[in-house]
């Protein structure tokens, strides 16, 4: 149950978020080109991670295990904090 409340409330953060940072490329990138360009990189880089995830979580699942699944958010997290 806990696990259930907890994806509960990231895909509520992920529901806020998702906006918030296409906000920020809007108002970053004035001109047109420029906004066209981080805009599409934005959506690719969106595209790879939607189409990755799967495949990632099942070949750590088939070959490490359940649990390796939430081990591949601390590296990503670090990598985010470290970006920003």
């Amino acid at each position: 149950m806990t696990l259930i409340v907890s994806r509960a409330i990231q895909g509520i953060g992920a529901a806020i978020l998702v906006p918030c940072s296409l906000a920020v490329l809007n108002h970053n990138f004035k001109e047109n080109a420029e906004r066209d360009h981080a805009v599409s990189i934005w959506a690719a880089g969106a595209a790879v991670a939607l189409a990755a995830g799967p495949v990632v979580g099942g070949v750590l699942i088939a070959n490490v295990g359940w649990r390796s699944i939430f081990f591949v958010n601390v590296p990503l997290a670090m990598l985010g904090i470290w970006l920003v």
